[in-house]
Order: structure tokens, then sequence, then C-alpha cells
């Protein structure tokens, strides 16, 4: 016979698509993230919100921190056996100040696997309500907050009768320096754990909006306070007092770039002048008339200073909500031109 033999159908079954990791985190993220119009503070309460995750995510932001900042603090403690006393005398508290900013500025890169691992919500959610860091947002903030704090600086050396020439020495000049370079990486890495970690896991515990923000701003600003190691009641109200302000301007924002550009224009104003125009009894913990008066002018500031960003970016429209919108268009963006690159 020339017949062609028949062959029996093939019984295996179709092999299924390959589903990649990041196809995976997305369906998961898409299940935990927020309803629409939902604030960035409020943003981890979720659907499927559990009050142990928001704990697990401040016990290893916490972690975090002080393990982080630990390893990275050991040399300071060397140092002083290290150089020699005339040294230290004068490198002491410019290198002290830089190894601190760094041990902080050191922690910020963990704090995103951490939400998406206990939150299962990508890193960039952290940053805002719009997934992503606005830059625009950010320096017309430190622009304001500088026109401010300028100003603030003028009034001062007006109604100021004793004035202090600059120290131009050497030390002085790499302690500033430092602190300008350093110093925005140590206040994002304050309000990414502090605003953006703590305040968020505390709120998603809360079915009551109200108290879920109420209480979100207290324990926060609480935990803000005690980060500067410093619990005279005098100094511990006035971390808290700006603790509770920054908030505000994050709630208001819908994220913490307007937050990190402000913290970040204070303390390079607060160490430039420390290190250039302060006398020695500057560095001082005691709490006097003098300083007290200090604190509530720098206070009165932040609050005209926040008061002149809300009216600000009121009349902008900075996006202040969740528009699952946007992230949907985002999503299904990048899902066609990864399948059009395999393609």
């Amino acid at each position: 016979m020339t017949g062609i033999p028949d062959f029996p159908a093939s019984s295996a079954s179709p092999v299924p698509p390959v589903v990649s990791a990041e196809e995976t985190f997305l369906r998961e993220e898409a299940a935990e993230l927020p309803p629409a119009g939902t604030g960035y503070i409020r943003f981890l309460r979720g659907p499927q919100a559990r009050t142990r995750r928001g704990a697990f995510a401040i016990a290893l932001a916490l972690a975090d921190y002080f393990v982080v900042g630990s390893i990275v603090l050991v040399p300071l403690f060397l140092l002083p056996g290290i150089l020699p006393p005339r040294v230290w005398e004068q490198w002491g508290t410019p290198l002290s100040t830089i190894v601190l900013l760094l041990s902080v500025a050191l922690t910020l890169p963990l704090l995103f696997p951490i939400q998406r691992a206990v939150f299962r919500i990508d890193g960039r959610w952290l940053h805002s309500v719009a997934g992503r860091f606005r830059w625009s947002l950010a320096l017309r903030a430190a622009l304001i907050s500088t026109v401010v704090l300028a100003l603030t600086a003028f009034v001062q050396a007006l109604v100021s009768r004793t004035p202090i020439a600059p120290d131009l020495s050497v030390p002085a000049i790499v302690g500033a320096v430092g602190a300008v370079v350093l110093v925005p990486f140590q206040a994002a890495a304050e309000e990414y754990f502090t605003r953006g970690i703590i305040a968020r896991s505390v709120a998603s515990w809360f079915r009551s909006p109200f108290a879920g923000l109420l209480v979100s701003a207290l324990s926060s600003s609480l935990v803000f306070a005690l980060l500067h190691g410093n619990l005279l009641p005098g100094l511990m109200l006035y971390y808290m007092v700006f603790g509770v302000l920054l908030w505000v301007v994050v709630w208001f924002t819908g994220g913490l770039e307007a937050a990190i550009a402000v913290h970040a224009v204070f303390n390079i104003s607060a160490f430039v002048q420390s290190f250039l125009f302060a006398e020695p009894a500057a560095f001082s913990t005691t709490i006097t008339a003098e300083s007290q008066f200090s604190g509530m002018w720098m206070l009165a500031v932040m609050a005209l200073l926040v008061a002149v960003l809300i009216w600000w970016f009121r009349r902008s429209g900075v996006q202040r909500i969740y528009r699952p919108s946007d992230y949907t268009t985002t999503t299904t963006t990048t899902t066609t031109t990864t399948e059009k690159g395999d393609s």
C-alpha cells in the first residue's frame, strides 16, 4: 500500500502562557490598591488592609533606621581615638555632623522594598498618589521655602544688635558644604520613614478617616521628635509641632515631595548658620529664654510657610488623591510595550 499512515492526535495539554514575576506582582498590587479618591496618608488602607501589616512595616522600618544607622555610626566612636586631640578639637563637629547625616541618609533605600514586601504595593507609591516623585512640586516648594527663610534671616539681621562675623575656617566650610550635600538625602529619609511608612501604616489601622488621620499625625510626629535624640520638653514640643506641620504639607499635597523640600531647606539653613555664624554657645542643649523664643519664632515662620504653600498649591491644582485611571493607563502601556518587545 502506498497510503500515508494515520498518526494518533497528540494528547499533550496546551502549554500555559508564561507569566513573569512582575506581571504576577502587578495583579496582586491591583487588588491591594485603595479606591479612587483616597489621599496619601490613607493610601495603604486598601481592600485587604490588615493591622499586622502596618505593625510589621513599622518594625522593619525601625530596624532599618537603627541597624543601618548604628553600622554607619561606628566610625564616629572610633575617630576621637584615631585623630590627635588637637585635630579632633577642630574637626570633631564637622565630622560628627557629616557621619550623623550619612547614617540617616543610608536608611532610605530599604524603605521602598519594605512597602513592596509588606503591603504588596510598589515602592513608587511611597512617593505620592501619582506613583512618582513630582520634581516640579519639590522644586517649587524649595523655592518658596528659600524665599521665606531668606526674608526671615533679613529681618533677624535688621533687628540683631550683635552681628557675628562668619567663620571661614576650613572645618567650618567643610561642615557647611557637607551639610548642603547630605541634608537633602537625610531629610528625604526622615520623611519617607516617618510620614511615608509610619504615618500611613498607622492610618491603615483605622476604619474612621478622622481617627486614622489624627492618630497618624500625632504618632508619626512623636516618632519624628524622638528621632532627634533630645528628651528636653521644650525641644520635644518644638519637633512635635514641626512634624505635625510637615504632616499637614504631606496630607494637602498628596505626597512627600513638598515636605522633603521644606525639611531640607530648613535643615540646610540651620546647619549652615550653625557652622558659619553661630557662637560656641549655640551648640549648647540648655534651654534658655532666648532659645525658647528662637524656637517659637521658627515655628511661626514654619506655620506661615505651610499656609503659603497650601495657598500656592491650591491655585496650581496639585493632585491630592489617587486616580486609578492614571494607574490603569500606565500599567496597560507598560504591558503592551513588553508584549511587543517579546514578539
